[in-house]
């Protein structure tokens, strides 16, 4: 088991936030997030990423509890991306994934011909080859969304996290940048735990799916059997239809208009 979360409980200013949260992610998972605004999202990703400390349960990477590793230890073997980044710096691209290695080297550290093999790797990955002298300031969005990603994986981690990595992203970009992060993560057995919105990118590319609300689990497996009607109209207090079939392997929800529920 590559993350273990176990009885999770945390908050801000003495109100709880997530409740006695417990799941775990195995190796070559993609695994996504889901849940209604205030559900817990943004908080649970702050815990599991080291940012947050719990107030009770406990976070494992591998075995021993993320909050007794160094920032270094942490840093070599979980890449985070958040949601939100500012670029205060207008380093060139490659400059700054290359600034991924710093955790197996060292800010001073020199970088060997393996680091810039890895570094190349994670440019290609991310499809980036054509932008690598580029400032970073300059890139629209989802550029700069794939530079933070290709970052991450230049440090060679053991699980990959994001947080709503396709948030501004057209259609279009959202497919190629989860396209990208599929096939590279999980080519290589890195699991991904990845914060979304989007129902329909859930269903579409992740293998299994923690539904959340109010802090707690209301639901775990697979996307057929997290992505009910039920399941929906329950959290999300709307109305929807769900299709799947032979042609699609995965639920894809509909919403239908004029059709919130009143409590």
């Amino acid at each position: 088991m590559i993350l273990d979360i176990s009885d999770l409980t945390i908050g801000y200013d003495k109100k709880i936030v997530i409740y006695d949260l417990s799941f775990k992610i195995s190796p070559g998972t993609f695994y996504g997030i889901i849940g209604p605004n205030g559900a817990g999202k943004s908080t649970l990703f702050k815990a599991a990423s080291g940012v947050l400390k719990p107030w009770k349960g406990s976070i494992r990477l591998k075995g021993k509890d993320i909050y007794h590793m160094s920032r270094r230890e942490l840093a070599c073997t979980m890449a985070a991306v958040p949601q939100f980044q500012e670029a205060f710096f207008p380093f060139r691209v490659k400059e700054f994934v290359q600034m991924g290695r710093y955790p197996k080297r060292g800010r001073f550290g020199m970088l060997q011909s393996s680091d810039h093999k890895i570094i190349e790797e994670s440019l290609l990955s991310m499809k980036l080859e054509a932008l690598v002298e580029k400032k970073i300031d300059e890139l629209s969005g989802g550029e700069l969304q794939r530079v933070y990603i290709s970052q991450a994986l230049a440090q060679e981690p053991e699980i990959l996290m994001l947080d709503e990595p396709t948030s501004h992203l057209d259609i279009g970009h959202q497919s190629i940048m989860l396209n990208l992060i599929k096939r590279k993560c999980l080519s290589i057995g890195i699991p991904v735990l990845m914060i979304v919105h989007d129902l329909n990118l859930a269903a579409a590319y992740c293998d299994k799916i923690l539904l959340i609300d109010k802090g707690k689990v209301f639901a775990e497996g697979t996307p057929s059997e997290v992505l009910t009607k039920r399941n929906i109209d329950s959290v999300y207090n709307t109305s929807v239809e769900i299709i799947a079939g032979e042609s699609l392997n995965y639920p894809h929800i509909f919403l239908k208009p004029d059709t919130v529920i009143r409590q």
